[in-house]
């Protein structure tokens, strides 16, 4: 049987914006059927840019732009949506950035150029400093730059000359890959709430996904209304939050830090410490 045939494979979405990932599929060991060689093929995972007509998250104008960039559709490289340069006045610059806490890996995207040539330029900077330029009639390309670990800014520029326009007068950018990033990490989940005397333990469970650095520590929060707030941290679960107030109901929720902060709260749940004991004894005697 030489005819085609469908494999599905579900994915799961982490709702995470992430570089380029792979995996392998293997056919073997076929029923009824004989393979003339071991048949591997890699499929790589690509998330869409700029999709459905959002800004990427994270995405800001530079400070010090006299414009930024949005969303436009007139140019593609990859589906429908690219990002462009917005309309800019001689000796004026249009900005678009993101920063993040990335790990080791390679920045890769592509860019088009409709400019007066020699005159105005698509800059690209890593940190301020100055990666390429281009400028002229330049049809879509792909480029790579290699990205160090830690906390960087990649920034587009496209940068106007004193005098005149020519083409389209813009840049544009798509298939932006960026290299794997931290983010916070999501929302833990309470699994349970213990009531004691002025306290309250709350149990949990670890987020399902740690943001991409290892979580650090854990902060519980404890809050009624018209009452103090109190917290408590721990490496994990159990936390045990102290000083409230007998008798008060109050709503509980845990977040987990790692490296680029602390992240989304789980939901609350509902705890009434225990009255604190009262040792009646001296009361006793001195009414006797």
């Amino acid at each position: 049987d030489f005819s085609s045939k469908t494999i599905s494979i579900p994915i799961s979405n982490d709702g995470l914006v992430e570089g380029l990932e792979t995996f392998s599929v293997t056919l073997s060991t076929p029923s009824g059927a004989a393979l003339g060689k071991l048949k591997t093929v890699v499929v790589s995972l690509i998330d869409p840019f700029a999709v459905n007509n959002t800004m990427p998250v994270g995405w800001t104008v530079s400070s010090g732009a006299n414009a930024g960039w949005s969303i436009a559709t007139d140019q593609a490289l990859e589906g429908t949506y690219s990002l462009k340069s917005n309309p800019i006045g001689n000796l004026q610059k249009a900005q678009i950035e993101v920063s993040k806490l990335f790990l080791a890996g390679s920045l890769t995207f592509s860019r088009k150029v409709s400019s007066e040539g020699s005159a105005d330029f698509l800059r690209f900077y890593i940190d301020g400093v100055l990666q390429q330029s281009w400028t002229g009639l330049l049809d879509w390309n792909t480029f790579s730059f290699p990205i160090s670990a830690g906390q960087h800014t990649l920034r587009w520029s496209y940068e106007k000359n004193n005098a005149n326009a020519f083409g389209s007068d813009a840049a544009w950018i798509d298939g932006v890959v960026l290299p794997p990033f931290i983010v916070a990490p999501a929302a833990p989940i309470i699994n349970g709430l213990a009531a004691s005397h002025g306290s309250a333990i709350v149990s949990f469970t670890a987020p399902t996904n740690n943001g991409g650095s290892p979580i650090t520590g854990y902060t519980a929060t404890c809050s009624a209304t018209g009452k103090i707030t109190k917290t408590a941290t721990a490496s994990g679960s159990p936390i045990t939050v102290r000083g409230l107030i007998g008798g008060v109901v109050y709503a509980c929720s845990v977040v987990a830090t790692n490296a680029i902060g602390s992240g989304t709260s789980s939901a609350t749940l509902q705890v009434t410490p225990l009255r604190a004991k009262t040792n009646l004894a001296p009361i006793l005697l001195m009414l006797l």
